[in-house]
């Protein structure tokens, strides 16, 4: 493996001292390829959660082309559409409690 010169500042030289000394990490190296690997996953999760977001507009986007949507002109219909919605859930839920029992 080849050797890598990497500069710290003090808290983070403070902080990984600490994580060996606590007995975290055997070694520095070990901390640090743990915050590498961290890093990794943390990347590699907030693009899938992108990928999943972009997918999602464009559904949305599909659905307005496609005209699956309901337009709201009021206040009054933006009440009666949403307790349309309520409705429509109290009575899922309703339904799944029943077959459960």
């Amino acid at each position: 493996m080849a050797a890598q010169r990497i500069e710290f500042s003090q808290h983070e030289i403070e902080l990984i001292d600490k994580l060996v000394q606590d007995g975290v990490y055997a070694d520095a190296s070990e901390a640090v390829h743990e915050g590498l690997r961290l890093l990794e996953r943390e990347r590699s999760s907030r693009a899938d959660k992108l990928d999943t977001l972009r997918a999602e507009v464009k559904k949305g986007f599909d659905d307005l082309d496609e005209g699956r949507y309901t337009e709201i002109n009021s206040e009054e219909e933006l009440h009666a559409h949403f307790a349309a919605i309520s409705a429509r859930a109290s009575a899922r839920v309703a339904e799944r409690n029943a077959s459960e029992r």
